[in-house]
């Protein structure tokens, strides 16, 4: 760990305190996450790092979370910089979970915050207002629907869980990757009914080795009814009705 001494660094001091028996500063502040940091659920890389002039402890209160170093002592006169790599697992939980870090320095202590949400990336279509679900709409002709996706960790996987009779891949694949932004075209058949129908996508990302290790999402791609055709009119034919008056006057 690179070390700087403290004389370099004082002049920027807003929240320093000195100790007047020793004339020493103490100051610990965190860089980053800037407030609460929000991973997706199969994101499982980040850090925190801060600015220390005191040996210093990290504490991680949560199973699902591990940093990769959590002290260091650090000479006096000297400041350090570091940035602690943090592991999470894939959250798989359907619920969002937050984990408190705290770093404790001389008599100070400082934290940080990290969310991890319960759902994937999903660039397309765009979820409703509470992140709950993610829908989007296909015309009653039928036609290509896109669904993009970015994914950080694992392997991924899409399988069609519902409609698969009317709607398959396009092209025709097994649709596995590694992460990064991908995009996944259905092609929908035309719909002859009178009801609305449902296809339903499952995204499952961070797998290690199962299905079960990774986070799923479902997308939902919602098609028309078919257009209902509406009975021809009777029409009376009023030009044959006048010349057969006529012919009777």
């Amino acid at each position: 760990m690179k070390r700087h001494l403290y004389a370099m660094f004082l002049a920027g001091l807003a929240l320093a305190s000195c100790d007047p028996a020793t004339s020493e500063y103490h100051y610990t502040a965190i860089h980053h996450p800037a407030g609460v940091a929000t991973l997706y659920a199969d994101q499982v890389l980040d850090s925190i790092a801060f600015t220390t002039f005191d040996s210093w402890t990290l504490t991680v209160p949560d199973a699902w979370v591990t940093a990769a170093n959590t002290s260091e002592e650090v000479p006096g006169g000297y400041y350090v910089q570091p940035s602690v790599p943090l592991t999470f697992e894939v959250n798989n939980t359907g619920q969002a979970r937050t984990t408190q870090i705290t770093i404790a320095a001389h008599d100070q202590s400082v934290q940080a915050a990290f969310t991890q949400v319960p759902y994937l990336n999903i660039v397309l279509p765009a979820p409703n207002d509470d992140c709950t679900r993610w829908e989007s709409s296909v015309a009653a002709a039928g036609g290509t629907a896109n669904i993009v996706m970015q994914t950080y960790s694992g392997t991924w996987r899409a399988d069609i869980v519902e409609g698969g009779e009317w709607a398959a891949w396009s092209p025709a694949v097994v649709a596995v990757g590694h992460p990064g932004r991908d995009t996944l075209r259905i092609d929908v058949q035309p719909n002859e009914a009178n009801q609305p129908r449902t296809v339903a996508v499952a995204l499952t990302s961070g797998m290690r080795g199962s299905a079960q290790t990774g986070a799923t999402t479902i997308v939902h791609l919602v098609q028309a009814a078919a257009p209902v055709e509406q009975p021809e009119e009777e029409t009376t034919n009023t030009e044959d009705n006048t010349e057969q008056n006529t012919e009777e006057q």
